[in-house]
């Protein structure tokens, strides 16, 4: 049995190499997008053509994609495009496609070619498509961007191609673009575009990214024109320099500073010093050469009679140019200066107020001598207009402030701080009063020029000196109440708007004397009445005229009992207080044991006989009081309003 089963395994394989060698196969087609399964033709479509044995791709990609690879296996027929492929050991079944043109752009149409395997083998083409990436935005760095013009076309290398962030983009020219080049020989004009590098993106990278670069004008080599030497006045024009010459552009010369360039040689005809001034007119393709000179040719000239002019000034203004005439011959004019009454002349223009002359110097010339000419002149002082201060309110401290002056105004001038280098400040220049101040108050300063200045007259500003500002709640009146303590140790306060300020001058019966204060001075305890509108007027009473009962603990203190009781501010009331104590960093009211009894408490008066507590009259207390509320317990003292018992009285805190 299993020799007819060899037999017929044998038969079938030469029946299969026979039809090997005269079967036709088909071509089918794969198509993948970035590796994966694609619909047929969605990335892109494949055509084919068979002539005998080679079988010839067109492959054309859609808009916006690139094929990535092609690639082609041998199928068994009729098996729909399934690759089964003969073991490894029988033969390859991996086909060789070849690009008709392989620097072809695989963004465009391209054409590959195969041999067809033979019977009874399909062909199965894989082409993998991807989307293009566009170089749109892309910075391109060149190997040079500037160049000078020599005539030769410029094609600088395109070393890194980056994205907006710096970053290099790994992309290879002929491969992911090309470069092309334009307007790269000469150098453009100011319409003309610019030298560009143009790279366009191929294969898997579209768009276009331009960049560019300079191509510089060429330097031009000048032999320098000469002045003509030992020129003698003739009375008739003759030429004054030697002609030059220009390896490129056109030579031209000028006449004077002020002349006008041409190509003709300048002449000169009246007796002189001229000066010539030459320069070279580039080309398209050289640069210009900057004007250079002068050339001193001179021309003998001759004796005048000179007169100069000049108008005075106001110190800081600008200074005036003095003019002259009669300079017949045209010789240079030097002109120099000197206090009004002196000798000593020099070149230096004077700033500072005063009378002075000046001498116009015309140079001797062998036609024309030379001469000089005086002419008096006064720069006036400057009237000083007004003051700036460098600050206007200042706040109280309890020594002398010195405002700062930020600028004075005086005819044309504003001087500041930094216009006086080396000087003393603004007492340098001027008087200065009313600067210093100490009090709170509205003051002046004035400032009066110095005499025999550069200034005239005076200005005043105006300053202020208040007091620190400090918030209701800063305060601290206790919440749901109306009066309050504070004592401050460093700065007076300006009262909120809805505060007044008291010291303690006296009690009259259980009726606290009260004097308003328009302010919280440094050092003083004050007694604080939070009002439910804004406090429209105020009293001013000099707190250091007066007595004040109040006083300040810094520490824990014990008053003598010779020296008067104390009390506390408590639940709008003074309370008097245990032992005759006052807290550490506590406000305390002291009442004299010389102006009446102890009371158990003390009203806030304001002069209408008004109290807030009832039944305690003014019988001085023993240390041994007891006090119960109504339920019969014990306490220290009453802790708010209501009815108490006291050593088995009744007592009403109101």
């Amino acid at each position: 049995m299993k020799q007819v089963v060899r037999n017929i395994v044998a038969i079938v394989a030469l029946c299969m190499i026979s039809a090997m060698a005269w079967a036709d196969g088909d071509v089918k087609f794969v198509y993948q997008f970035n590796g994966q399964e694609a619909l047929a033709s969605s990335p892109g479509s494949i055509t084919s053509e068979k002539s005998g044995t080679i079988c010839t791709l067109t492959v054309t990609p859609q808009e916006r994609n690139y094929l990535i690879s092609i690639s082609a296996v041998r199928t068994i027929a009729g098996t729909n495009g399934q690759i089964r492929t003969r073991t490894p050991e029988v033969d390859e079944s991996v086909i060789t496609v070849t690009p008709a043109d392989a620097n072809a752009d695989k963004s465009g149409v391209t054409t590959w070619t195969l041999t067809m395997p033979e019977s009874p083998y399909d062909v199965q083409v894989t082409a993998n498509f991807g989307s293009r990436t566009s170089i749109d935005g892309t910075v391109l760095t060149l190997s040079a961007t500037s160049f000078t013009y020599d005539g030769t076309a410029k094609e600088p290398t395109v070393t890194k191609i980056s994205d907006q962030n710096g970053t290099e983009l790994k992309l290879t020219a002929g491969t992911d673009y090309t470069i092309a080049y334009s307007n790269n020989t000469n150098v453009p004009g100011a319409d003309d575009p610019q030298p560009t590098v143009t790279v366009t993106g191929i294969n898997g990278y579209t768009g276009t990214v331009y960049a560019e670069f300079t191509i510089s004008k060429a330097t031009i080599t000048v032999t320098a024109p000469t002045a003509i030497d030992n020129l003698t006045y003739t009375g008739k024009a003759q030429a004054l320099v030697n002609v030059g010459t220009a390896s490129a552009g056109t030579l031209q010369y000028k006449l004077g500073a002020n002349g006008a360039y041409g190509t003709t040689i300048p002449t000169g005809t009246d007796a002189g010093t001229y000066e010539v001034f030459y320069q070279v007119v580039g080309d398209a393709n050289h640069s210009d050469v900057a004007e250079a000179g002068p050339l001193a040719a001179t021309i003998a000239k001759a004796g005048i009679t000179p007169t100069v002019s000049i108008t005075g000034w106001t110190y800081g203004a600008t200074a005036n140019t003095p003019t002259v005439s009669g300079n017949t011959g045209k010789g240079s004019v030097a002109f120099t200066y000197a206090t009004k009454g002196t000798e000593t002349f020099g070149e230096t223009v004077p700033t500072d107020a005063g009378e002075y002359t000046v001498k116009a110097t015309i140079a001797e010339t062998t036609n024309y001598n030379g001469a000089e000419a005086t002419a008096d002149f006064i720069i006036s002082p400057a009237q000083i207009t007004g003051i700036t201060l460098k600050q206007t309110a200042l706040i109280y401290n309890g020594k002398d402030q010195t405002v700062e002056i930020s600028s004075v105004t005086a005819g044309t001038l504003t001087i500041s701080e930094n216009d006086l280098t080396g000087q003393t400040g603004f007492s340098s220049l001027f008087d200065i009063s009313g600067d210093t101040q100490k009090e709170k108050g509205s003051y002046t300063v004035t400032l009066t020029a110095k005499a025999n200045s550069n200034f005239s007259g005076s200005a005043t500003a105006d300053f202020t000196i208040s007091y620190n500002s400090i918030t209701e709640d800063a305060l601290g009146i206790p919440a749901g109440q109306v009066y309050g303590t504070y004592f401050s140790s460093k700065v007076n306060y300006e009262l909120p708007e809805k505060v007044m300020a008291y010291i303690i001058t006296g009690v009259n019966g259980t009726n606290t004397v009260l004097e308003e204060i328009n302010y919280i001075p440094i050092g003083v305890p004050v007694l604080l009445e939070k009002k439910e509108t804004v406090v429209e007027t105020r009293t001013a009473t000099n707190p250091d005229t007066k007595d004040n009962w109040l006083h300040h603990a810094d520490k824990e203190t014990t008053i003598s009992r010779s020296t008067g009781t104390a009390y506390y501010l408590y639940n709008g009331m003074f309370i008097r207080a245990t032992e005759n104590k006052a807290a550490a960093n506590n406000n305390y009211l002291i009442v004299p044991a010389s102006a009446q009894a102890p009371v158990r408490a003390l009203n806030i008066g304001h002069g209408d006989g008004t109290t807030g507590i009832e039944s305690l009259g003014s019988t001085e207390s023993s240390n041994d009081e007891r006090w119960y509320d109504l339920q019969g317990r014990r306490i220290e003292r009453p802790a708010k309003t209501g009815l108490y018992i006291l050593n088995g009285k009744k007592v009403v805190i109101r």
